[in-house]
């Protein structure tokens, strides 16, 4: 059979000619973990940009800043709930439980234009302050993108199932920065079991994506600390009480959340799109009322006020809203950035 000649419209076919399944997987790995980080990137970026230049917009409000604080995840849920009633129905969700379907039940498929909606609603409803994260949005899309590229290359059913938790790990290595969690977050998450066959495309797609996230945001880690911090101690047994009381903690949490949540969705009276600016609302709320009582020194503010007092050098830092504690050699230099 005669090999095909090189075409950008016959990539497919001439790549086919050339490399066997596992070699094209191989290929595409690094393919998904280059566009998922660019399209992780993409999302952060997105929603601090629209949020920074909202909390300043607000700050300039005078008297009226509360108000529009409190309206402002209010009026996203209002638009969210709308696009997610007429627009794209399927973008509802965190995103998770979405990817977990589509690898089980449907051999990996997303639809794209699933990706692009949850793009643009993700963005919309955290930038203006609802307390929904960037995990599981990024995790649907970069899954979408990874499914796509196999999909387009003519990868089998089984490897663009396989493209899945590739995509899962690009994008959480991405977004945050981590790329070893993101691997024990894919195997916990989404495969039964740890599968050496599974992790070495998944630690590709990894990597490469924590390299783009690097050249594009540069180094920011979540704590900055040297050794010179850690010693061993007795009271480090504590560590054995934190353990299983978060455990705890988290579960109560968890089931409290869910339970809450099945009761909502019980009320008939509020129709299904006004659910979300309700929602808003109540989070607007809770966030100005910590913000009255803590004297303006917890919640997301705090990252505004901390901000403003750390030295420039940290400022990239800061802004990843991460707990950071910098510490330099002189006891008069030393700086809190943020509790």
């Amino acid at each position: 059979m005669p090999k095909e000649r090189f075409s950008l419209n016959n990539l497919p076919n001439w790549m086919r000619g050339r490399f066997d399944d596992t070699q094209r997987f191989l290929m595409l790995c690094i393919c998904a973990g280059v566009l998922c980080g660019l399209v992780g990137v993409s999302f952060h970026l997105a929603i601090t940009r629209i949020f920074e230049f909202l909390f300043n917009f607000y700050e300039g409000l005078g008297v009226w800043a509360l108000p529009a604080m409190v309206l402002s995840p209010a009026l996203a849920g209002l638009i969210v709930g709308l696009m997610i009633h007429h627009v794209s129905p399927t973008a509802s969700g965190s995103g998770i439980p979405q990817t977990k379907a589509a690898y089980y039940q449907n051999f990996g498929i997303i639809k794209t234009s699933e990706a692009f909606w949850r793009f643009i609603i993700g963005t919309i409803s955290v930038a203006f302050g609802n307390s929904l994260g960037r995990e599981g949005p990024t995790v649907h899309i970069c899954s979408a993108v990874s499914s796509k590229l196999g999909r387009v290359f003519g990868l089998g059913k089984l490897r663009v199932q396989a493209m899945i938790p590739v995509g899962m790990g690009a994008g959480i290595s991405a977004a945050f920065n981590a790329p070893i969690a993101a691997i024990t977050f894919v195997f916990e998450e989404l495969l039964d079991n740890f599968s050496s066959k599974a992790l070495g495309g998944i630690l590709i797609a990894v990597v490469v994506a924590a390299v783009v996230e690097r050249t594009l945001l540069g180094e920011h880690a979540a704590l900055q600390a040297d050794t010179t911090f850690f010693h061993t101690s007795w009271w480090m047994l504590i560590c054995l009480v934190m353990g299983p009381t978060a455990g705890l903690i988290g579960h109560l949490f968890t089931q409290s959340l869910l339970k809450l949540r099945a009761h909502f969705k019980q009320w008939q009276t509020i129709p299904n799109w006004a659910k979300p600016a309700l929602g808003g609302l109540s989070v607007g709320l809770m966030g100005v009322t910590v913000y009255h009582f803590s004297g303006g020194n917890l919640g997301v503010f705090q990252y505004r006020l901390y901000r403003s007092q750390c030295r420039p050098q940290w400022r990239s830092i800061v802004d990843s809203h991460s707990a950071i504690t910098s510490r330099e050699t002189s006891g008069d230099d030393r700086l809190l950035c943020i509790r």
